[in-house]
């Protein structure tokens, strides 16, 4: 009877860490600031929920030029729908608050803004612990009573655990 109890304990655990990965990775993005186009890189953290639902942190950085740098950070949802057994390929949609840091190189002070994220992307599988992803989105960020709707590409490797 605990022989049974045991292995049916092991055998939910092991389903549970299926659904349960967690996925970490290098970001390369470019994303269109109002009139110019910066090319950044920072990081990414997955946490999958489910098979299908989970929740992500990104992180970038945009060394733009000798006037101002700009970071970024992203709070997502995400929702998966996964075909990487048969096809080694999934689709992903993404939504979320973020914020947008303006420092400028020159004096001056920081200016932080309220955004938003949401978008979709196709992530490539090409081993269990390896996925490619790609994304485009739209960051939009909120200034001084503007709204600016930025066009966001950013491609990354990720390790899945």
């Amino acid at each position: 009877m605990v022989v049974f109890a045991l292995s049916g304990i092991l055998l939910a655990a092991q389903d549970y860490q299926d659904y349960n990965e967690n996925e970490i990775g290098f970001v390369f993005s470019a994303t269109k600031f109002r009139t110019t186009t910066e090319v950044g890189m920072g990081g990414r953290f997955v946490r999958n929920y489910t098979r299908n639902l989970g929740f992500e942190f990104h992180g970038g950085f945009y060394p733009s030029n000798d006037l101002v740098n700009f970071y970024q950070a992203i709070f997502n949802f995400r929702g998966t729908y996964r075909m990487e057994e048969r096809h080694k390929v999934n689709f992903l949609g993404v939504f979320g608050p973020g914020f947008l840091i303006v420092d400028p190189k020159t004096g001056g002070g920081r200016s932080a803004h309220v955004a938003f994220n949401a978008g979709g992307g196709l992530e490539v599988v090409p081993y269990p612990n390896v996925a490619i992803r790609a994304d485009v989105t739209d960051f939009v960020f909120f200034s001084e009573g503007d709204v600016s709707n930025n066009a966001d590409f950013k491609l990354a490797v990720m390790y899945r655990w």
